[in-house]
């Protein structure tokens, strides 16, 4: 979804976990074991990307934009999940 003024935008994705991508190395990355193993927030795409495995799925939310953060995507990933469930 945009944000309708082309300033940022929230994108929710599920792929199976074999396509899973864990960029352990980049700059901003971050576990989220409180989200389960090889759960992580990252700053990507000129915003933050946050992922965790749910069943044989891996869920991933992206944020950009001006008001767009860690604890955002965070936010927006922990809610996913909530609803995917």
């Amino acid at each position: 979804w945009g944000t309708g003024r082309g300033d940022g935008m929230i994108m929710i994705s599920a792929s199976p976990i074999a396509q899973a991508d864990h960029p352990s190395h980049a700059p901003h990355f971050r576990e989220l074991p409180e989200l389960g193993k090889g759960a992580y927030v990252d700053a990507d795409m000129g915003g933050w990307t946050a992922s965790a495995a749910q069943g044989k799925e891996f869920v991933g939310v992206v944020v950009t934009g001006p008001n767009a953060s860690e604890k955002t995507a965070i936010a927006l990933l922990i809610e996913t999940l909530k609803r995917r469930q």
